[in-house]
């Protein structure tokens, strides 16, 4: 009797194992209300937003698993979107009326032409449906007209695919659950508030932070960056005091620790790296499986030890007294930051070389506000100030980057 109960037993677990949902997620974009919205630019949405639409689409589709059915159906989709104002002639009439069936889909994305509209914050897509286990199943992306003006008509279509593919997988990803308020109700996922006292600050005040960890992301980390002290990654700081509660949702890695991640505020076009660390946030939720190995490009801060996370990224610090003395600094990590204004170094992504000129720059005046701020204006804002390198590619169109 006792072989047959552990018999059962275990065809029980193997079933339940075969039960286990995990799919590539299947994605369907209604891009009928963008489409009428640019009507009087049918190009642009032809040959930019469409096309980047789907590539973010793809890689998304190529990156993430998921864990759960959607239960989704034409008219629950409707009725989502009618409960946020959006009318039945703003959305897809296939969809209305039958012809497009999206039982089989796992997140639907309704896609507009607009601007600071959700929740008054520069962000553009918001979950407005979950399913039972809490992953979104619908949201509403902004395409934001101030976007476009970042990027000139008569820059080449390979770039303009770049700029708003990057663009629109980094809006997807806050879709899959990269916010505050809905990570935070995982218990493996943890924000804690701290204080930098590194002396980019150059009134030594500390600066302070919101790290996020996890058991997976730490030990990550620790292996990543060659260092176990790490209780956390940072996350980039609002510096806008007005901001508000919707906007502070919407998080993203500080730029001083992993420049080049296609999760944080700034972004170069095209040294966009999809990165574990963002990929194991995902993944800790329960609601994802990951493919990591597209992690697995991430080079900027590799090795570089405990050092980077409380040291300044400068050293030499000149105290400056008066807006006509010279300022002269040197980078304490050279591989991750310009050592001077001549040297050639790496971009942060690792995918050409990079140009330092651009953060040599300011004027004396310039500096001399900043200080008086208790800023050091030497590096880039995103970056906690540290002077980064523009890659070759970038700077040859005017240093144009994407500020999210």
């Amino acid at each position: 009797m006792s072989k047959i109960l552990i018999s059962l037993v275990i065809f029980i677990c193997n079933i339940n194992k075969i039960l286990v949902i995990n799919n590539p997620i299947k994605i369907y974009l209604d891009n009928y209300r963008l489409k009428n919205d640019l009507n009087e630019y049918q190009d642009r949405f032809e040959i930019v937003y469409n096309a980047s639409l789907y590539k973010a689409k793809n890689t998304l589709e190529q990156l993430v698993n998921v864990t759960s059915e959607s239960n989704i159906n034409n008219s629950f989709y409707v009725n989502s979107l009618k409960q946020k104002n959006i009318q039945e002639g703003q959305i897809d009439p296939e969809i209305i009326n039958g012809v497009k069936q999206l039982n089989d889909y796992d997140l639907i994305i309704y896609s507009k032409f607009g601007g600071r509209e959700l929740d008054n914050c520069d962000e553009s897509a918001k979950i407005i449906q979950e399913n039972s286990e809490g992953r979104p199943i619908i949201a509403i992306l902004v395409v934001n007209a101030k976007d476009y003006n970042n990027i000139e008509d008569n820059t080449n279509y390979t770039y303009k695919i770049e700029f708003y593919s990057t663009l629109f997988l980094h809006q997807f990803t806050h879709i899959l659950g990269f916010t505050r308020t809905f990570l935070s109700k995982y218990p493996s996922i943890n924000f804690q508030n701290t204080s930098i006292n590194r002396t980019e600050y150059i009134s030594g005040k500390k600066i302070p932070k919101v790290e996020i960890s996890s058991n997976n992301l730490l030990a990550f980390a620790h292996k990543y960056f060659n260092c176990n002290r790490i209780t956390g990654i940072e996350l980039e700081e609002m510096s806008d005091e007005n901001i508000s509660e919707e906007c502070l949702n919407y998080i993203h890695w500080d730029a001083r620790i992993l420049l080049g991640e296609y999760m944080t505020s700034f972004s170069y076009v095209q040294e966009q790296i999809i990165s574990e660390f963002t990929l194991i946030i995902l993944e800790d939720t329960g609601l994802y499986k990951i493919n990591k190995y597209t992690g697995g490009l991430m080079r900027f801060g590799k090795n570089v030890g405990c050092s980077f996370f409380t040291e300044d990224c400068n050293y030499n610090l000149v105290n400056k007294s008066s807006s006509t003395q010279k300022t002269t600094k040197y980078s304490e990590f050279e591989n991750e930051f310009c050592a001077s204004n001549t040297k050639t170094t790496c971009s942060s992504g690792r995918l050409s070389r990079g140009i330092c000129d651009n953060y040599y720059s300011y004027s004396m005046d310039e500096k001399y506000a900043a200080y008086n701020r208790g800023w050091d204006l030497y590096g880039n804002e995103y970056a906690d100030y540290c002077p980064i390198s523009l890659s070759e590619k970038e700077e040859k169109k005017e240093k144009k980057n994407i500020v999210i």
